[in-house]
This record gives structure tokens, sequence and C-alpha cells, in this order.
């Protein structure tokens, strides 16, 4: 497979970082639509059961979609389109056989543990859990998608066209309902605009033939598949869903209202996760590519690409928010305008998270040591949630925000230094940053 160009790899980054944009836009348009008409309580509560929905999805995937570019990759080039297939429907059934035994326990667990939550609160997260399994689907066949250089068909259908229809489905339902929508009803609405994306996702991808037919010839390795996959389900909890984990955490140390300004402020800040995450899979096939030919200056190059545009989109979206976050903030609603501060603490760890490097985890994955980022990312978790505790009850909200702040900062710091130890590459961005003014230095000299 042709590795992408520098040019190229701008222009789908550009392309994609657009198209997420717009899509998380959608996602805090929504957000505050919720938090005008609805309150700050309802958005709490729907927050807080999105969030579950989330995490469960990760976990019925089971690590799958994290491989998906490592095993494709490597089939294609040895043209094995029956190991193909058998990955990706191995995937798809442990989807829904995990989903099963997760939906069962979230449901009996909501039902032992009532608590003082009202049965509005119960039912929204008992629905989140029922997303789970839509949810899974879009991240495995988006992983899928992209593995074949199709990345618009792997991102499009979670990033903007999920957040497209919810959002239609809000503004129709205010208009056509009399009665104030409850938490209930929008996780409602959001179970079936996941399942209708996840559906057309899978259509799209049988007409263009990477999804095989029922009947194609399929080769399983389903033992060597699981052993790769299980431990990138919490890499993947720890970095990709980490802000919905944070939010469960949190769920039981602020109040509802509390909850909804956190998770407003997130949703700026995920604009730069996004583009993050965006780079970074544009870059991975190169990244894969280089690593099969074992071309090691190959690889740097794609860490290089990846680390620039990172930083240099995590830098402008702080200074955005920092310059512009408070204002939205307040024409939101009076009980978010005491979350600029939050706001500001929450931006600086997505710097610190591009420049420490942001594929860290990605080329441990390629390189087939991701278990090696466990440590590092548990001993993460463990802080966030001593931070939280410490911090949260004592300074609220901006606790919040320093607790994430310093975890972010200490197991990317960490995780970098895991990926040198263990393949010999620098994923920070100081490196290229050093060769480009040495380039620059010697050019002029």
């Amino acid at each position: 497979m042709k590795p992408i160009s520098s040019s190229r790899l701008l222009t789908l980054s550009a392309s994609l970082i657009g198209a997420r944009i717009a899509g998380a836009g959608l996602t805090f348009l929504t957000q505050i639509l919720i938090a005008r008409w609805l309150g700050a309580d309802t958005l709490g509560h729907y927050a807080v059961a999105m969030s579950l929905g989330g995490v469960l999805a990760i976990v019925a995937a089971g690590g799958y979609p994290s491989i998906a570019q490592r095993y494709i990759a490597r089939y294609r080039v040895d043209e094995r389109a029956d190991l193909t297939t058998g990955f990706t429907s191995s995937g798809l059934r442990g989807i829904f056989l995990s989903s099963l035994v997760l939906i069962a326990l979230t449901w009996t667990g909501l039902w032992l543990f009532q608590g003082d939550r009202s049965p509005d609160y119960t039912l929204a997260l008992a629905i989140g859990a029922l997303a789970a399994p839509g949810m899974a689907m879009l991240n495995f066949h988006g992983a899928v998608a992209n593995a074949y250089r199709k990345p618009f068909l792997g991102f499009l259908p979670d990033t903007l066209l999920r957040p497209m229809l919810f959002i239609a489905a809000v503004a129709l339902a205010e208009l056509a309902l009399s009665s104030v929508i409850s938490a209930m009803e929008l996780m409602a609405m959001n179970l079936g605009v996941a399942v209708l994306a996840a559906l057309l996702q899978w259509a799209l991808m049988r007409r263009e033939g990477i999804l095989a037919g029922r009947h194609a010839p399929r080769t399983r390795e389903n033992a060597t598949w699981r052993k790769s996959a299980v431990p990138l389900v919490l890499i993947v909890l720890f970095t990709n869903y980490f802000i919905d984990v944070d939010i469960l955490l949190l769920s039981t140390l602020l109040t509802p209202e509390q909850i909804a300004v956190f998770n407003i402020c997130v949703r700026f800040t995920a604009f730069i996760v996004f583009a993050l995450h965006s780079v970074n899979q544009i870059a991975l096939p190169d990244l894969a590519d280089a690593h099969a030919r074992t071309d090691r200056n190959g690889v740097m190059q794609a860490l290089g690409r990846a680390n620039f545009a990172g930083v240099g989109l995590a830098v402008g979206a702080t200074v955005l928010l920092a310059l512009f976050g408070n204002s939205i903030l307040k024409h939101i609603g009076p009980e978010f305008a005491g979350g600029y501060k939050l706001l500001v603490l929450l931006s600086f760890a997505q710097i610190a998270r591009a420049s420490l490097g942001t594929a860290s985890v990605q080329l441990l994955t390629v390189t087939g040591h991701q278990t090696k980022a466990l440590p590092a990312l548990g001993g993460g978790m463990l802080a966030l949630v001593v931070l939280n505790f410490l911090l949260v009850p004592r300074l609220g909200l901006e606790g919040a925000g320093i607790a994430m702040l310093v975890t972010i900062t200490g197991w990317s710091a960490a995780l970098a230094v895991v990926a040198y130890k263990v393949t010999g590459y620098d994923v920070t961005f100081w490196t290229p940053l050093r060769q480009l003014a040495a380039r620059h230095l010697v050019r002029h000299a």
C-alpha cells in the first residue's frame, strides 16, 4: 500500500478534522439546547447516562477496534481475505454477546442499588446501557474502514451523522411535545439514532466490499486476536474514553448541575481531542506499514507529521477557548458562568498530551507491545481517582480540572518513556522540533 504523502495527510486531516469539529459542534449545540430548554439538572443526568453507554460500548467491543489496523494491514499485504473476513465477523459477534452480558449486569445493578435516584434517571441509565451495542458497532466498523483507507466512511457515521440526527430529533420533540423532555426520553432518542447510524455504516461497508457476505470463506484466529485485543480495552478507556470514565467518577462527587457544567467544558475541549484523534488515525496506516517494512525513517516521519499537526491544533484551540470561552459559558446559563477556570485547565491538559506524544499507544500497538502501556495508564487512573476524591470535595469543579491536568500530563510522560524504551522511537513533539530547528540553522549557516 502506498504511503500517504505529507500533503495528502494534511488534506485528509483537514477534511476529517473539519467533519469531526462539525460533529462535535452539533453535539455541543445539543448540550447547550438541553441546558437552556430543559435545565442543567437534566443535562447532568443525560451526560452520565451517555458516558455509561460509551464506556460499556468500549468494553463490549473487546479491544477489536484497536487491533483492526494492525491485523487487517497484515492480512491485506499477505492477500488473506479469509482472515480479514474472519476478523470482522468475530469482532461483530463478540460485540453482541458481550453487550447482552453487560446490559444484564447493568440493569441488575440499577435494580439492586436504586438509592435516591429518580425513576427517570434510572431509566436513562438503563437506556444508556442498551445503546452500547450500536455505539460499539460504530467504533469497530469505523476502525475497519480506516484500515481500508476509507476514513470518511469510518468517521462520518459516528462523528457527523449521529449528532445531526440527534439534534434534529431533539428539536422536533421540543416543537411537537407540550411537556418537558426528560433525560430518559433524550436517551431513547439517542438509542434510535445510534442504531440507525450503525446500520447505515454497515450497509455502506457491505456495498464497498469491505465487509464480506455471510457465505464468504473465513478463517478465525480468535485466541491470537483476543490476546492482543483484551488489554487494549483498558487502554482505550484510559485514553480515548477518559472523559466518560471521569464523568462516571464525578457523578458520585458532584451535583447534577455541576456535572452539567463539567460536561459543557469537556465538550469544548472535545474539539481538541477529536482533532488529535483524527490526525493519529490518518497517520496510523503509514505507521503500521512502515513498521511492517522495518522502515525506521518512515516511522519517525509519520510520528513527526502527526506531532506537528497535533501540537499546532491543540495550542490554537486553547488560545481560542481562553479568549472566547468565558463569554460563551455566560451565555449558556448562569449555572455555567463559574466554569471558565475549569475550561482553561482542561485545555492545557490537551496541550500537555499533544506535546508529550499522542501516538504512544498506537506505536506500542502496531509493534505488538500494547500491554506495556497498562502500568502507566493504570497508575494514571488510580491517580485520577485519588485526586478526584481529595480535590473535588474541597475545590469543586476546579479540583476536577486539576485532577485531570495532573493525570493526563503524568501518564502521557510515562507512556512516552515506555514507548522509547520498548521501541527506540521518541514520540514527543520535542525531537522533530529539534530536528526542524537544526535543519533551519544548517540551511541558513
